[in-house]
């Protein structure tokens, strides 16, 4: 339906807003029109076009004002007596400069004519539509109210909350009129609504909710009021640390190293090159690109080795796929003709031969020592030491034999005669047996104490005596002269009779080799910490190599198993499959 020239009626204007207009049409808007035309309001059927007959309309309610309100209720003035804030049922026009301490009953002003919005210092303050003792002023919109309740910061009554909930649900629901105006922020853009806090008892607690700024708060009468609450910002991520002396290397510091594609057979050069690639100082120098200075020709693989494993190493850090390192088995291929790489190998012996290989071809040593003839027997333990040392060194002197080599003190004394003698060997790598305990779990310090600990020599190990001038018994012991930068710990898990030892071995992280060292040793730290672990699983005709690696920088574990790498908690580290540990020096 719609109305043929209504009059101007402010009221018809809120036909849309609100579901009181109907109230409001059949108790002013009619009055009005009969007063002035009685039979001009008429009903219209949009459909077909044709215009009914008009009805008659019922007679006004009486003499009116200027804006058609019946005089008896604009003269008329209604007191009504203070009540609870509990004793309300729906919320109360407010206004802006409200006192909150106004207790005296509200009187009903003049209303003005016009459509403005009511100013925000006045003082007056009339009842709703839904007060049930009053009724609604002419003019009023249920935008208005809404507009002055929320800018009010005097009202304590606590039932107005739930009730400013509801009237904002139904604005939401229903089209606002296009004349409406929008809530004016406050000055705390982050609160958007401000409600009065409940002064009767203190509030309890709130319990956040995650998802919003908002929570709600219970007064002592037990009613919710919404209290906006703003939350501090959520913490950031962990930055990675500040110090990362692998950056200008492109190694992350959160980022873990790539996988190695198993090539068939190659999960055990795959273990070894992760392990070699955690390598802190052995790192440094592959990246850096020192080893260029010291490549030779001279080798058997004209330096393609060494290039062919950086170029592996650069893409286990950058890339973020798999590394596929088919030039590096063939130019280790080339290397070990009779170790081929193609059939299951044992990780230790492999470790052994590309080491070797790469310490060819940065070997600095000009050749043969000078001092291969000169005899050390003679001088003190200290000379004999640092003299076999050197004689190395002119042979063999790398990188790699700065970072992996250390030196052993081997005591050989007659249990005949009690004549000893000392010598002085370097070595790469110590081969622990496996000690046997029936009642109590195996240490890798007990690994330690008996390879270090004095060992009979009989039978065909009788070593000759120079003071018997014969073979004789004698008893060996090993003691540490030189600690390396980087320990590499092989478990001898393998038997010769072709059995596997699956002992489970409880290595610690941090290691102290102080009780295994000479006495006469070469001032260095003994302490060490474990920074990555060759696994093998399985028997001795079939198994399956995989590593754990620490990260260089982040310190963070990570399984590597060929192709799929992920993090690993420290707790997993130590199991019966542990193979070959590699500890760095700190």
């Amino acid at each position: 339906m719609q109305y043929d020239k209504p009059n101007k009626c402010r009221c018809l204007e809120v036909i849309f807003v609100t579901p009181f207009a109907s109230n409001c049409v059949s108790r002013t808007c009619m009055s009005v029109l009969a007063r002035s035309r009685p039979s001009s309001l008429s009903i219209v059927k949009t459909s077909s076009g044709s215009k009914p007959p008009s009805r008659p309309l019922p007679p006004g309610p009486g003499p009116l004002d200027a804006d058609g309100k019946p005089l008896k209720e604009v003269t008329k003035v209604t007191s009504r007596p203070a009540s609870s804030a509990t004793s309300r049922r729906f919320p109360v026009r407010a206004d802006h400069a409200l006192s909150s301490s106004a207790q005296s009953s509200p009187k009903i002003s003049s209303v003005s004519s016009t459509r403005s919005m009511p100013s925000t210092t006045t003082a007056t303050r009339r009842p709703s539509n839904a007060d049930s003792s009053t009724s609604s002023a002419p003019g009023e919109t249920i935008s208005t109210h809404v507009v002055k309740l929320s800018l009010n910061p005097s009202s304590q009554q606590d039932p107005l909350a739930e009730s400013f909930n509801q009237t904002v649900s139904l604005l939401q629901s229903k089209p606002t009129h296009s004349r409406s105006t929008s809530v004016p922020r406050q000055a705390d853009s982050s609160t958007p609504f401000r409600t009065a806090q409940p002064k009767a008892a203190p509030a309890a607690a709130p319990v956040p909710d995650r998802g919003s700024n908002r929570t709600d708060l219970r007064d002592s009468n037990n009613n919710k009021s919404p209290i906006s609450i703003q939350y501090p910002p959520a913490p950031s991520k962990a930055s990675p640390p500040a110090n990362n002396p692998f950056e200008k290397y492109n190694v992350s510091a959160t980022k873990p190293a790539c996988g190695l594609r198993n090539l068939g057979n190659t999960c055990f050069m795959n273990s070894l090159a992760q392990c070699l690639g955690h390598t802190k100082p052995f790192l440094v120098y592959c990246l850096s690109e020192q080893f260029e200075s010291d490549l030779t020709k001279s080798s058997l693989t004209k330096g393609m080795l060494f290039s062919s494993w950086v170029d592996v190493l650069k893409k286990l850090w950058t890339s973020s796929a798999p590394v596929n390192p088919t030039n590096l088995k063939f130019q280790a291929q080339r290397l070990m003709k009779n170790f081929p790489l193609s059939r299951q190998q044992d990780a230790q012996e492999f470790l052994i031969y590309f080491r070797m290989g790469l310490h060819e071809e940065v070997n600095r040593a000009a050749g043969k020592s000078r001092h291969s003839s000169r005899d050390l027997s003679k001088l003190s333990e200290v000379e004999a030491a640092s003299g076999a040392w050197n004689r190395y060194l002119e042979i063999d002197n790398s990188r790699l034999v700065d970072t992996f080599v250390g030196q052993l003190r081997s005591n050989l004394e007659c249990t005949t005669c009690g004549h000893s003698s000392v010598t002085f060997d370097p070595f790469w790598d110590l081969s622990l047996p496996i000690a046997k305990h029936q009642m109590k779990p195996v240490t890798l310090q007990n690994c330690l104490q008996l390879y270090t600990d004095k060992e009979t020599l009989d039978g065909d190990e009788k070593p000759n005596c120079e003071q018997c001038n014969r073979r004789q018994k004698h008893s060996k012991s090993l003691r540490i002269y030189k600690f390396p930068k980087i320990l590499v710990l092989h478990l001898k898990r393998f038997t010769p009779d072709g059995r596997k030892l699956d002992s489970m071995i409880d290595f610690p992280e941090k290691l102290d080799l102080k009780e295994y060292a000479a006495e006469n040793a070469k001032e260095s730290s003994t302490s060490y910490q474990l920074y990555a672990v060759s696994n093998h699983s399985g028997t001795v005709s079939f198994g399956h190599y995989t590593a754990y690696c620490r990260h260089p920088v982040s310190g963070q574990w990570y399984l590597c198993d060929d192709v799929r790498v992920e993090a690993a908690s420290s707790n997993r580290i130590v199991s019966q499959q542990a193979y070959i540990l590699f500890y760095e020096m700190i």
